[in-house]
Order: structure tokens, then sequence, then C-alpha cells
């Protein structure tokens, strides 16, 4: 696993030294950094060595440094990663972008081609694993962290207002958009290719040309198991030991399953609050299916902070070295089922408006639904339209698959081409701290194609899932799981004494009204050190939230979450 950062001068001329040591400098809290250089282009890069194998590779002609794994196939066989790796870099400069519709994975990943002096830079085809891009009168640069590209002096980097706007709506930009005006991220199956001719974004896949099946019933059922089985087998790569994370959901269910149906040693790990269904629930399934479990029920109540400690905690109890995974860096999640495969953002009203009343009609309803909402209340008189764009975003995204892709299935394309796109970018930026990167079968291509090709009907309400779940081996559906509100319930019974993760008491209240108030606190500090920001949210009304926060009034702290990414935005393009 790599983290890079590349620069290419775009008249071929030779890079400055001043601007090579700038990529080498901005790369070094990643660890130790190697510096490829050749002529117009320059790639700084650490291998964190959390995949198996190097994550560079260098001949006479070409170079290439990929993050993550390809899972490229030939046929149904999958390439082990040092294959693909090498199977790309022969094939990118001869063949273009083309080549990479054969790869499966998530990944990102940067060629060089010396005797062409061409750079091609590429995602995946979902765009899971992030790149982006920058591009001045002399230079394009690219990185695969947003951190790397902000870390440049010699980028000039102004707020990107409306990327906040979305952020405080939806969690984060729609469409290609960052909290930087100078900052682009590549799109989802998109390659770049810079030469002397000029820069080319060239799409080398398309979810939108997917020719639909007509599967029904008990035949649809076994295509998107069977699309799932393949998804996970790809990945298993001759493993025998492996760590998965097992909560009380259906999608870590799913992934602990197959590998136990396929006779791994699965070393599971929950770090579920106590009295919770997700951790109860996770314990019976792994007593079904004999997976190895380890809790971490006490903790931080911070999501990514928990999950840390959780590791740390199990790696103290797992010192022996037969106790660890063949590939100790990596751990299998479940993240992307709820959304490709539950539709759980999705629902049967706003299908229905897409097909009857239209697309604005249909965005309108998809926005009140999940509150993708930015209050005006947040912004300065002058900067109140700001509270329009999320809706604009979901309209513009959804007319522009209009003319190829049935109504109801456009919106599900929307969720996943954005939230799903963008679900696990605060983790990639911590990767060079965590030193842990995620197996993710529910992102593989060739599944995600079989369920996008599909009627979106049947998946949503969690429908075909639950179909799913009732024919997992070992009798693992035969415990109860942890189902969404307003989705089909599990049909086992539910001790209704055991909390559910949306509903108040989930974490300890002590703790979390410790947090609650540190949170206010932090708030407060940053609205009133950040003058750019006050440009554009309303600071009087920041300060009264933050003060409401700190005297323990509840229900206010949407209104906060609203104006920090505009605050992020001020902070990241300060020089």
């Amino acid at each position: 696993m790599a983290i890079f950062l590349g620069a290419i001068s775009l008249r071929g001329a030779p890079l400055a030294e001043p601007l090579v040591r700038s990529l080498q400098s901005a790369m070094a809290r990643a660890g130790d950094v190697l510096v490829h250089q050749d002529g117009s282009c320059a790639i700084a890069y650490v291998d964190l060595g959390i995949w198996p194998g190097a994550s560079s590779r260098s001949t006479a002609t070409e170079f290439a440094v990929v993050a993550a794994d390809p899972v490229l196939c030939e046929g149904s066989r999958a390439l082990r990663r040092g294959e693909a790796i090498d199977r790309l870099m022969q094939r990118v400069p001869t063949e273009g972008s083309a080549a990479l519709r054969d790869a499966e994975g998530t990944f990102a990943g940067l060629i060089w081609s010396r005797p062409t002096g061409n750079l091609y830079a590429f995602t995946d085809k979902m765009g899971v694993r992030p790149l982006y891009w920058a591009q001045t009168d002399e230079h394009l640069f690219i990185a695969s962290a947003f951190w790397a590209l902000q870390a440049l002096p010699a980028l000039a980097q102004t707020p990107d207002w409306r990327g906040a706007a979305e952020t405080a709506a939806f969690g984060f930009p729609l469409g290609n958009r960052t909290l930087v005006e100078q900052i682009s991220a590549l799109a989802p199956g998109h390659c770049l290719h810079i030469s002397r001719a000029g820069v080319s974004d060239v799409p080398y896949w398309s979810w939108e040309q997917l020719s639909a099946n007509k599967l029904q019933g008990e035949q649809l059922i076994e295509h998107i198991e069977a699309a799932f089985h393949d998804a996970m087998d790809r990945r298993m790569q001759g493993q025998s030991q492996v760590m998965a994370f097992l909560s009380g959901g259906m999608d870590s269910r799913l992934i602990a399953a197959r590998l136990r149906e396929q006779g791994l040693a699965v070393h599971s790990l929950n770090f579920a609050p106590p009295g919770s269904q997700d951790l109860v629930f996770g314990r019976l399934a792994a007593e079904r299916l004999g997976c190895k479990h380890f809790e971490y029920a006490q903790g931080a109540s911070d999501f990514g902070e928990r999950q840390t400690e959780a590791l740390q905690a199990w790696r103290q109890a797992n010192p022996a070295p037969e106790a660890q995974p063949d590939q100790p860096g990596l751990i299998w999640s479940g993240d992307g089922g709820s959304v490709g495969l539950g539709h759980v953002y999705l629902t049967k009203a706003a299908v229905q408006q897409a097909r009857t009343s239209g697309l604005e009609a249909a965005a309108r309803l998809m926005q009140a639904e999940n509150k993708n909402v930015l209050s005006p209340r947040v912004l300065r008189a002058r900067w109140r339209h700001l509270a329009d764009t999320p809706l604009k975003g979901i309209v513009e995204d959804l007319q522009s698959r209009a003319a190829q892709v049935e109504a109801g299935r456009n919106c599900h394309l929307f969720f996943m081409l954005n939230d799903q796109r963008r679900h696990l970018v605060k983790y990639f930026e911590t990767l060079h701290i965590r030193r842990v990167d995620l197996v993710l079968p529910f992102f593989d291509a060739r599944f995600i194609a079989a369920v996008l090709s599909s009627p979106v009907d049947d998946f949503l309400e969690h429908r075909l899932y639950n179909a799913l779940m009732s024919r997992l081996p070992m009798g693992a559906g035969e415990v109860p799981w942890q189902a969404y509100p307003g989705h089909q319930p599990c049909p086992i019974p539910v001790d209704g004494t055991l909390r559910r993760q949306w509903q108040d008491g989930w974490y300890d209240k002590q703790e979390a009204d410790a947090i609650h108030r540190a949170f206010f606190k932090q708030f407060l500090r940053q609205v009133m050190t950040s003058s750019r920001a006050a440009a554009v949210i309303s600071r009087t009304t920041a300060v009264l939230v933050a003060v409401a926060g700190l005297l323990g009034f509840k229900g206010r702290q949407y209104l906060a979450k609203n104006c920090l990414p505009f605050l992020a935005a001020a902070e990241l393009t300060i020089r």
C-alpha cells in the first residue's frame, strides 16, 4: 500500500530541484519517502507495507506506484497483487485507459512512461480510492491523499464555498469538488493522461451503460449471491487466517460467513458498547460461524478512535505469531453493503416520484428524507443562496444520467457515486497513522455491476438482502441481526431490551455528555478565530449555538455541524 504525490511539467521541461524537494517534504509525515525522478516527472511516495508485495515497480521504460489492490482478473481468475501491478504497468502505456477495464478492486495509481514522457493517473471504477489533482500554468500535481496536495507551497488554494455547503448537507462535496477550488477529485472510472499535448481526462468505465437484466425472484437472489461470493473469493488470495469486523449487522456477517464457508480461520472483532444489539448479535453470529471472536465494549465514543483502540487491544491479547492473520495489516470490512446492496437511503416513495413526477420532485424528496440540508440561519445574508446548493447538486447529478438510466436506478446511482464514493475518504486520509487497511468486497466492481444491472425495486428496504441472510451457511442466518429503521425487520425474534445504534443512550451518557461539551468548546474556539469563514457564516448565530451547546441544550448540534465545513475550508487554505 503506497501513498504518493506526483508532479509533471506540462511543457516537458525538467523539474526544478526545489519543487522536487517540496514533494518529498509534503510526504514526510507518512514515513520514509522515496522519490522517483525522471526528467519532467517526479513522484514522491511511501510504501506502508500493508498489502502483500511492493507497491511500486520500475523497469527500463516504466515506473508504477499503486495504492491498495487492483484485483485484476483474467477471466474468472484474480491475479496476485504483484502480478496485477506488473500487468497494469505493461498494458496502460500501450493500451491507455482501456487496460483498466479488467480491474475490479479499490485502487489508485500512477504510471510513468519514460519513452513517451506520458503520465497516467487513475482511480477505480467507483472512485472509492480517491485521487486528487490540481493544475497550474506550468505543472500538474496529483496525489492519493488530500493532505499531500494541500501541503504544497507552490499550489495556490482558495476555499470552495459550494464544496463546503455540500459537505455541510451531505458530509462530502458532490461530483468532483473538494473544499479547495484548485483541487479536484478524479471521477470514478477515469484516467488522467498527461502528455506534452496536454491533459486528457478519459473515462474507462461508465455505470450508466450497463445492460439491464430481467432476473426475478430466486434467479435474481442466486445471481447476486454468486456475484458476492466471487467478489469474496477473488480477495482471499490463498490466505488461511484473516481478521474481519463482525458487528451485529448484515454486511460483516455476509463476509464472515463466506470466509468460514471457504475454510478460513477468522479472527472477528466487535467494538460496540455493552447492552447493544450490535454487540450481542455479533457474538451470536461468531458462535454460529466458529470465529475466534474478540469484543472491545469500552473506550472512546468516536467511532474511529474506538476502532483503533479495539485493534490495539486485540493485538495485546493475541501477541503470539501463530495467532496473527496472514496479512496483519488488513481487515475485512462490510463498508459499502448497506447502500450498495441494502439501498438504505433510497425509499419506494422517492423511486415512485422519479418515475411519475420527474427527477426534481424525486430530488426534493430524497433531500428531505435524508435531511441533507444546510440551514440558511448559519450563513451571512449575502451567502444564503448556498443553502440551495444541496438540492441543486442532487438535481444536476440525476439529470446527468436521465437519458441513460431507468429513473429509480438513477436515484440509487446518486448515492453510489457520491455517498459511497466518498464513504471512506476520511479513513484513507489517516492510513499513514493507522497502518491498517480494509479489504472491501462490497466495492468489487463486478458485484456492483450485478446489483446495478438488476431491477431496483427488488432491493428496496433490504428485501433482497434479507433473502440472502436466510441462505447463510452454518446457521448464521438463524440468529438475529440489527435492521435499519423503516426497512424490512429482521424475521428472527429480537430481545427488546437491547439498544439500537440509532437511539439515544447508545454510548455511556456521562461520556457522551463530556464529548458533547468538548465538541462545543472546540467549535467556539474555531468560530472566534476564523475571520475567513466569518465572511460566509454568521458568527453571531454560531456563537449562540456554541453557548447553547455548552449550557447543555440539545437539538442544535446540527447547526454547529453545518458551520464546520466552512471553518475547515478556511483553515485548509490559510498560508
